[in-house]
């Protein structure tokens, strides 16, 4: 656990509305976190809720029970990243920018 306190970790719930390849998380936080460059015309969200609608969000539209959040018991596959995606600056993020480190699904890293 000591290890995972050094990045942020991003739970997800395998809910994909089209492949990350075209739409990566951290390009889609980019995008609303800074209103898409455009604040007066689409307000910006913070960072922690466009992280809490892929996690909490998402998994709230499956019905499932024990998804969307990380505790003991939870059901969760994890992402971690190279830096805290809380305190990367908005207009930093891009599709290769926090880079991914480690994935983790159904408790076992994947390769």
């Amino acid at each position: 656990m000591a290890l995972l306190t050094r990045f942020l970790v991003v739970v997800a719930i395998g809910l994909c509305v089209s492949p990350p390849a075209y739409t990566p998380p951290t390009a889609v936080i980019g995008v609303a976190a800074t209103g898409n460059g455009q604040p007066d015309l689409h307000t910006p969200l913070t960072v922690q809720d466009v992280v809490r609608g892929f996690t909490a969000g998402s998994a709230a539209t499956t019905g499932a029970s024990g998804t969307g959040t990380l505790h003991k018991g939870a059901k969760a596959d994890i992402v971690v990243y190279e830096k805290d995606l809380y305190l990367v600056p908005p207009e930093d993020f891009s599709a290769t920018y926090p880079k991914v480190v480690a994935t983790y699904v159904g408790g076992h890293k994947a390769e």
